[in-house]
């Protein structure tokens, strides 16, 4: 159970960083990197777990990578090996796990390798967001070639913001990208407060896996409420994917599987794909305090897609803002 008394407010993620925002000079030498530790032409091996925040070598994703310009890098992935994290849902041309979780270490590698933050600032996820192609599968086979072209888009001090193409055998399938805070360790300490030794307590038993897209209970990111648009965000429920260290709130990933699972609910189709997720996040979701999600149908942006939008809320106040699209599933008959 969470340290932190529940009469302490909900910790705002900071919107602009810390400090104010660079010079010019700052934001170009942040761009190129800083010399050729950080700004390396060629390609250089996996990086170590801690670079990408996971503690087992098997969940590393990132198979390579080099800087290609200034501002932007290629890194080769491998999605093959004995990773931690969940499959694609019965509908999805996608492993949409896999794909949030390339957007994060990629995140943390540039941020880390790329530009030279120490490993041990503290890093704040505003959004995150990708957009799939769902006639270029890469669910259920295995892809030869897999890569991601990056771009820095905002660089500022203690911000960063990136774009990513990503592709299998040099054909893209799909884009995203995300914006990350960080903070020196000390500054979090006293940011966090009472909440910085908060961890996760005993799960609510979760609702049935088929009916958010899963195959195993200790998968499910939600337990019923006793209304089918209405949800409490599980904690920790053993699985590595969602918590594979301590930690004092709730992980961005586990807000987004949740998300994931709340659209799939109300689609209420097995055929049901994803092919847009578009998440931002207001405030760290502690864990002290049910965080309850609700979700329902709303207009698509994308031709020929239903539209979710999944909604989180902790004491009465939103902490998260979830879009997820999907089509029918072309992998799918009838």
């Amino acid at each position: 159970m969470a340290s932190a008394t529940t009469d302490v407010q909900t910790v705002r993620i900071p919107r602009q960083g810390v400090q104010a925002a660079p010079s010019a000079q700052d934001t170009a030498a942040l761009r190129r990197g800083r010399g050729n530790q950080y700004g390396a032409l060629v390609p250089q091996p996996a990086p170590p777990a801690p670079a990408v925040h996971r503690v087992r070598g098997e969940d590393v994703l990132v198979r390579d990578w080099r800087r290609t310009g200034e501002g932007e890098f290629v890194v080769g992935l491998d999605w093959s090996g004995e990773h931690c994290f969940f499959g694609p849902g019965p509908g999805s041309a996608h492993p949409e796990m896999l794909l949030g979780q390339t957007l994060r270490q990629v995140g943390f590698l540039v941020a880390h390798t790329g530009l030279g933050v120490p490993r041990d600032n503290e890093f704040l996820m505003r959004d995150l967001s990708y957009e799939a192609d769902p006639h270029r599968p890469t669910a259920r086979r295995a892809p030869r070639d897999l890569s991601v072209k990056v771009r820095i888009v905002l660089a500022a001090r203690r911000t960063l913001g990136l774009r990513m193409s990503l592709e299998c055998d040099g054909e893209p399938f799909a884009t995203g990208g995300g914006t990350f805070d960080w903070v020196p360790r000390q500054v979090y300490r006293r940011m966090r407060g009472d909440f910085l030794t908060a961890r996760p307590g005993p799960s609510p038993a979760p609702v049935a896996p088929a009916l958010v897209g899963r195959e195993r209970l200790d998968e499910v990111a939600l337990a019923p409420s006793g209304r089918p648009d209405r949800w409490q965000l599980r904690g920790d429920t053993g699985h590595l994917a969602f918590f594979d260290h301590g930690v004092d709130h709730m992980p961005g990933l586990v807000v987004a599987e949740a998300a994931q699972q709340a659209a799939y609910a109300v689609a209420a189709d097995r055929a049901f794909c994803p092919v847009r997720l578009d998440l931002k996040t207001w405030r760290y979701v502690e864990f002290d305090a049910p965080c309850w999600v609700e979700a329902h149908e709303v207009a698509a942006r994308t031709a020929r897609a239903r539209g979710i939008e999944v909604i989180g809320r902790q004491r009465g106040e939103t902490v998260f803002e979830c879009l997820v699209e999907g089509v029918r599933s072309p992998l799918v008959g009838g």
